[in-house]
């Protein structure tokens, strides 16, 4: 699998990723109020997804 990853510009809030043929341009919105840092955000989600997969079985 040929995976690359280019950052636009330093001031732009997407990110392009190419897996294959295939592109994906992720989009980043950040809220300056927010109190959740970008630790607690990635381990709240892996946290939802383990208790999703869970739920399944």
């Amino acid at each position: 699998m040929d995976n690359k990853i280019k950052m636009n510009n330093a001031e732009a809030s997407d990110t392009e990723y190419k897996f294959g043929h295939t592109t994906y341009i992720v989009e980043l919105h950040f809220c300056l109020e927010c109190k959740e840092t970008l630790e607690d955000v990635v381990k709240r989600l892996i946290v939802h997804d383990v208790e999703r997969v869970k739920k399944q079985k």
